[in-house]
């Protein structure tokens, strides 16, 4: 039997309740295999009773992702659709509603850099029709320049990407976001927490940027910072779509996989 572990299951879920925390050690005391989407749920598994001597697989992505954007596909549309005039820098964050993402401090933040750059637009995805981000929106004073969307099928979350120059997830809870990965093989400058499965990719500085989820002017301090340094978003592009092409791809994570499951059943038959 194998396990399959994602971003939250051990820091979030497992958590809940004095039920999911026994049934979490009952299974990670009982498999033969772990596959998880980031090497911190490796070591945490250990925390929760996996032997550690078993097979592991570090798959992220859901198991990968198509490395290779298709070169039809262009943010140009999306723009002109919003309203977004071609040379805006855009802000896109693409996680929408969930109990460990931080929106209302990243519109609070939001806020002071558009009143520091009016040259910035932002896009909100799956917040469309969302009462308490649209209310947040209609009281602040450059909100006709944030766009709510509703959840996109995967081809137009390439177009969005696409479209964005800075792409922001701030949440208390992670593993691999399958919109980071999708963001950095878009070449979209990432805008981070400072989640220890986040630092397995984002190096601060270097292909993206960090800030507390929590801390509004930390987070204001690094948009402004991804806003205002092009130089920076272009070099980390180039580092960003060959670390997804090295660690993500779908061809490459299907080669890992039979090895993988074979050295489960090879152990548990012998």
């Amino acid at each position: 039997m194998v396990a399959s572990v994602w971003g939250n299951d051990f820091t979030l879920h497992a958590n809940r309740s004095v039920v999911f925390r026994r049934a979490t050690r009952h299974a990670m005391t009982r498999v033969d295999g772990l596959h998880a989407d980031c090497r911190r749920d490796i070591r945490l598994a250990e925390a929760w009773g996996f032997d550690g001597d078993l097979p592991t697989l570090v798959a992220p992505g859901s198991g990968g992702l198509p490395t290779v954007v298709d070169p039809d596909v262009t943010g140009v549309g999306l723009r002109r659709e919003l309203g977004i005039p071609n040379d805006a820098v855009v802000v896109v964050n693409p996680r929408g509603v969930r109990e460990y993402v931080r929106i209302p401090q990243f519109l609070e933040g939001l806020e002071r850099v558009m009143g520091a750059e009016p040259n910035v637009h932002a896009i909100l995805v799956g917040l469309q029709g969302h009462a308490p981000a649209r209310e947040a929106i209609e009281r602040m004073a450059h909100g006709g320049r944030i766009h709510l969307l509703q959840a996109l099928e995967p081809r137009r979350m390439e177009e969005l990407f696409a479209a964005s120059d800075v792409s922001v997830s701030l949440t208390t809870h992670d593993g691999t976001p399958n919109t980071l990965l999708e963001a950095m093989r878009a070449g979209t400058f990432p805008v981070v927490s400072g989640l220890e499965s986040i630092r397995e990719w984002i190096t601060p500085g270097a292909n993206g940027l960090m800030a507390d989820s929590e801390d509004v002017e930390q987070i204001a301090a690094a948009l402004l910072r991804a806003v205002r340094s092009p130089l920076l978003r272009a070099q980390a592009a180039t580092v960003n779509k060959q670390l997804v092409r090295e660690r993500a791809d779908i061809e490459a994570t299907k080669k890992q996989l039979v090895p993988f499951y074979e050295t489960v059943c090879r152990r548990r038959m012998g």
